[in-house]
């Protein structure tokens, strides 16, 4: 019991001397530790040096064709082959289509039918014309002649109403007959009328008495002169008749009637008004028909020259669309829209009926898809386009140079073309863009967030060109600014500080100046230094955040 409880005391004095020393040990640490001095810390310099600094945007562009190039024949013809596929590489003046000429042809001789069909139209018309103007001479002669008959006719009634009126004025002032008295028998006759009685019983045989002395007394005797106006008075009365009659008839006289309708003073004037009024209209439908007949027969002719049997590619590229197969029609011509009016008119003033009639002169039977028969891309001088937003565009201007890679090809370019207003905006409608509709995404590397962006545009240079795959993306370099023989400075040295840089140079006692300077051209690892800083100072790179200005510091120089 006695060993068990002596070994148990020399256990407890053993563990109390460890912790005694472990305790000693650790407050000696320490104690040296708060009493020794710390050496300054140790920084990596370096001096600015002359030399050239390029300042680069990098960018992912998306390459882009250089021309969109849109094949058609120059008229509206019908495909009779088609010689190349989507995915043909091809040159400037390869074969593409074999068009059919011959319809044009067709559309000539029936231009050329229809100019002279409104000719002999003219001609008839001119004939039909000259008869009726004929016909309304003679009838105005014709109304000259029965108006002067009339007019005759009405001054010989006129006249006859006259002489008739004068002689009844004349009538009107004689006696037809004269009575002289017997002065015996007035006497006798005069003393019985004094005697006469009506009351007395023989007063009626005294009447009778009287009455046969005054037959006895008055003697009558007959106006001659009174009697010969009477019978003058009768002649003129049947002339009055006769040019009654004579009036009657011409006023009810056919021709007369119909005539005469309009005829005013001036009867040749009146009635080449009238003949004017009737064909004028006619003959300016003519002529006009005739105008539009040559035009047409012009236009077919011109169509026909302007033709060709092929259509050959205008520019080197690629084939990324065919739009048309052997029978379809593929270009449009120029004269078709007024062509069409044209034959209208030309048919109804024909009296053809239809202008389907004349569909030939204006190739209305066929008509054109409204697609492009052949889309070339133009990737022998392809071109990488990128959006820029509003703080790089500031740093961009046309003819920088760009390297690119792709797929660890090399190439060069320049920046050609910085649009003028930022996409984004609209500031009208009906904007259309320069590209067709599947190549209208690929307008670079578009701003996700929605911010206004330009489009910038740069050339492609170098070898196997059209191994750039328009739609891809494309890394471009832009060289934005750069400068020769100029102070540069290690990138890693320099530090913002609110609204200035400042670097800590060293001084030759070792100590820190904090000192502002102004930078330049900024590239990827270095900086142009423009002033605050010279060849012979040594500044600290990458300065830790302990860092203070009067530190004491030893560089790496030094320590070495």
């Amino acid at each position: 019991m006695s060993q068990l409880t002596d070994s148990r005391k020399k256990k407890r004095i053993i563990r109390i001397v460890v912790f005694a020393i472990i305790v000693l040990a650790a407050a000696g640490l320490l104690t040296w530790r708060l009493t020794r001095e710390e050496p300054p810390p140790l920084v990596k310099t370096a001096s600015p040096y002359y030399g050239s600094i390029a300042s680069k945007m990098m960018v992912s562009a998306q390459i882009q064709p250089g021309a969109v190039i849109n094949e058609n024949p120059t008229e509206l013809q019908r495909v009779i082959k088609v010689h190349v596929e989507p995915g043909t590489q091809i040159k400037k003046g390869d074969l593409l289509l074999t068009l059919d000429q011959s319809e044009l042809e067709v559309q000539v001789s029936a231009a050329e039918e229809a100019r002279r069909q409104v000719e002999a139209a003219i001609a008839e018309a001119e004939t039909a014309e000259a008869e009726r103007t004929a016909a309304q001479k003679q009838q105005a002669t014709e109304a000259e002649r029965a108006a002067a008959n009339l007019n005759t006719q009405a001054a010989n009634l006129t006249e006859s109403i006259s002489d008739i009126t004068a002689s009844l004025v004349r009538l009107s002032t004689m006696q037809p007959v004269t009575a002289q008295a017997n002065p015996q028998l007035s006497a006798e006759l005069t003393q019985l009328l004094q005697n006469f009685d009506p009351q007395a019983p023989g007063a009626q045989e005294q009447l009778t008495a009287a009455v046969t002395l005054l037959s006895q007394e008055i003697i009558y005797t007959e106006n001659l002169e009174y009697s010969q106006l009477l019978t003058e008075l009768e002649q003129d009365l049947g002339k009055m008749s006769a040019d009654t009659t004579a009036l009657v008839a011409a006023l009810t006289s056919s021709n007369l009637s119909s005539d005469l309708t309009g005829i005013s003073s001036d009867l040749t004037s009146q009635l080449t008004e009238q003949l004017a009024g009737q064909l004028g209209g006619l003959g300016g439908s003519l002529e006009s028909a005739l105008e539009q007949a040559i035009a047409n027969e012009e236009a077919a002719k011109r169509r026909l020259e302007n033709s060709k049997p092929e259509l050959r590619a205008s520019s080197d590229g690629i084939i990324v669309e065919i739009n048309v197969i052997p029978g379809d029609y593929a270009g449009q011509s120029e004269a078709s829209s007024s062509a069409a009016m044209n034959s209208q008119d030309l048919s109804a003033l024909l009296g053809l009926g239809s202008s389907a009639d004349l569909s030939a002169i204006s190739g209305l039977a066929q008509t054109a898809s409204a697609q492009n028969a052949i889309v070339i891309y133009d990737n022998i001088r392809p071109i990488a386009v990128f959006q820029a937003n509003q703080f790089d565009v500031g740093r961009l201007s046309e003819g920088l140079t760009v390297d690119y890679n792709y797929d660890g090809v090399s190439y060069s370019g320049r920046l050609t073309y910085i649009a003028p207003t930022a996409s984004g905006t609209s500031f009208q409608s009906g904007t259309t863009s320069a590209l067709p509709t599947d190549l209208s995404s690929l307008s670079g590397l578009s701003d996700l967030s929605g911010e206004p962006t330009l489009e910038v545009k740069m050339s492609i240079n170098g070898q196997n060109l059209t191994n750039l795959i328009p739609g891809f993306s494309i890394n471009a370099s832009i060289e934005t600014q750069s400068a020769d023989n100029t102070l540069i400075l290690p990138a890693e040295a320099m530090r913002r500080e609110i609204d200035s840089w400042y670097v800590f140079v060293v001084r030759d006692d070792g100590i820190l100046e904090k000192r502002q300077f102004t930078p330049g051209i900024q590239a990827e690892m270095t900086v142009e230094i423009l002033d605050g800083l010279s060849e012979s100072d040594l500044v600290v790179l990458n300065p830790a955040s302990i860092l203070t200005n009067g530190m004491e510091v030893i560089t790496d120089a030094t320590a070495n």
